[in-house]
């Protein structure tokens, strides 16, 4: 755009990417246990390629159980090792979200605070995906892994965040 980037980085101040997801009728919701198969490709699909990852990712989803996301369940979908269910819409639906099997949409975020480190990359012109690197390294949690935890959560499904985030 032909902007210098000391004026950029100094106007960073925090930065947020959102898209909206259907969110599942809770009142016909199924839950599911899924294949080792299926389980497969969400790893590869979201980039859980290490036990650790995987472990990093239980505890993300324990801390949105905190917070009361997906309040209506009281237990995780994940345990350190592997992925308990997982939530689809009922194939008619019901009365109540019109035989859609959803009702509602809910936001998926990627917020980014930790705006020190992404000035100096602007003043140093990284390339995007160098910041972005960067960025989750300091703890952002990225778009498609807030959907991930949402989707273990029972509020979405994983069709639903991958056709959002174009995966």
């Amino acid at each position: 755009m032909g902007i210098e980037p000391f004026l950029v980085a100094s106007s960073i101040r925090a930065t947020v990417g959102q898209r909206l997801v259907r969110t599942l009728c809770q009142t016909c919701r199924v839950a599911y246990v899924p294949d080792q198969a299926e389980v497969d490709e969400i790893k590869n699909t979201f980039g859980i390629k290490t036990p650790a990852a995987f472990i990093q990712l239980h505890e993300q989803e324990l801390r949105a159980l905190e917070e009361g996301v997906g309040a209506k369940e009281k237990e995780p979908s994940t345990n350190s090792r592997k992925v308990l269910r997982l939530w689809k819409a009922k194939t008619e639906g019901c009365k109540a979200c019109g035989k859609s099997g959803y009702q509602g949409r809910i936001g998926i975020y990627e917020v980014l605070e930790d705006i020190q480190k992404m000035q100096q990359l602007v003043m140093t012109r990284q390339p995007a995906n160098g910041m972005y690197k960067a960025a989750v390294k300091t703890g952002m949690i990225p778009l498609q892994v807030d959907g991930l935890i949402k989707a273990l959560r029972g509020l979405t499904t994983i069709s639903e965040v991958l056709r959002v985030t174009g995966r």
